[in-house]
């Protein structure tokens, strides 16, 4: 774990007194999906007992994870051989106020956790830091995304997950952090990279989600003409795009991490998990790019297909009409053919009529044939 005189360093010589916003992702990135995606609402006031709802746990090289009560986490991150990881699920005002009188978290950074869903970013304080993200939950049958908020404070010692919604997850970070002999090396830093890691493997899984379900929209495209389809095509590009802003606003709140005035990582001798993070955000955004030219093929077969049917329609019509015009005619003039013609008002001319009327289409189809028209 990083020595005291390096995060007292950082607290003296980096931040100031008050919050200090170091990244923030893109607010106008969402307007194109604005219909597909939906919000996650704000922190309400709690509601019977907040003891299920608030949970911490104690980390330590000589003991197995432990739970602790609330009124001995002060008293424990003042040693840094303790390592204490805070959760907060189904997020109230009243939990947030709680950890705060506890742990003096920032009254702009509790104001922000709690409020409806924001787009990622990374603020600092003094003496610990406050990083938010976004956890995108898929609703397929719907074509819609829910954007909900993980907020993490990040301290000497401790580390504060915070969340409306319940994570996906969560099991997946305990386990990683009760068999991880370097979270008790590297404590908050390294507990915050597992917290990240897993999110990451989870959009991973969403992207192979969304690559499964792109295949499927190829494969459709090419057994449909209806025009419904072509909706629900313009509706997945929305929501394949609103997935992707999601995930991408991310990108800038990673890079401040490996920033040279931000070296909380570096201290913490964890910036090679971090730069790996940022590899692999990059290859998850490259996917889903790829993803998004998929569904453009998609729509390019669909057009293709709906060319293909209209052509062989206009064929068959041309066809038909190729043999009845010229039978029309042959019936015709022998229709109106003035008294007098030889032959033409005789059985002969009668017999004539009907083996040119007959010849006709055999030539004409034996010659698209021989063409290979048809």
């Amino acid at each position: 774990m990083p020595s005291q005189e390096a995060r007292e360093g950082i607290s003296a010589t980096e931040n100031p007194p008050n919050l200090h916003e170091m990244a923030r992702g893109r607010a106008d990135l969402l307007d194109p999906a604005h219909d597909v995606v939906e919000i996650e609402e704000e922190a309400g006031n709690a509601a019977g007992t907040t003891s299920h709802r608030i949970r911490a746990w104690l980390f330590r090289a000589d003991l197995a994870a432990e739970p602790v009560p609330l009124a001995q986490i002060a008293s424990l991150i003042r040693h840094d051989e303790n390592f204490v990881w805070i959760d907060l699920d189904d997020l109230r005002r009243e939990d947030l106020a709680t950890i705060n009188d506890l742990l003096q978290l920032g009254d702009a950074a509790v104001t922000s956790a709690a409020a409806e869903w924001q787009r990622p970013q990374l603020h600092r304080y003094a003496d610990h830091f406050f990083v938010s993200v976004t956890v995108p939950q898929l609703l397929p049958q719907e074509l819609r995304v829910q954007a909900t908020q993980l907020d993490l404070f990040v301290g000497r010692n401790y580390l504060v997950t915070a969340h409306k919604s319940p994570l996906p997850f969560a099991e997946r970070i305990m386990a990683r952090a009760a068999h991880n002999p370097a979270l008790i090396q590297y404590d908050s830093a390294f507990m915050l990279y597992l917290i990240l890691d897993e999110l990451l493997v989870y959009d991973e899984d969403l992207q192979h989600e969304i690559s499964a379900e792109v295949e499927r929209m190829e494969e459709r495209a090419l057994g449909t003409l209806s025009e419904a389809f072509l909706n629900d095509l313009l509706r997945f590009k929305r929501y394949l795009y609103a997935l992707s802003a999601l995930i991408g606003q991310h990108r800038p709140i990673l890079r401040a991490f490996l920033r040279p005035d931000f070296s909380w990582i570096e201290s913490a001798g964890v910036e090679i998990y971090f730069r790996d993070l940022d590899g692999r955000l990059r290859d998850l955004l490259e996917a889903l790019t790829a993803d998004s030219a998929a569904v453009n093929n998609a729509f390019g077969i669909y057009v293709s297909h709906v060319s293909h049917r209209t052509n062989k329609i206009i064929k068959v019509l041309t066809i038909v009409s190729a043999i009845v015009l010229p039978m029309s005619l042959i019936v015709g003039f022998f229709a109106t053919a003035f008294q007098g013609v030889p032959v033409i008002h005789t059985p002969e001319g009668f017999l004539l009529m009907l083996i040119a009327v007959v010849l006709v289409p055999v030539v004409a189809l034996s010659l698209f044939h021989w063409r290979r028209w048809i």
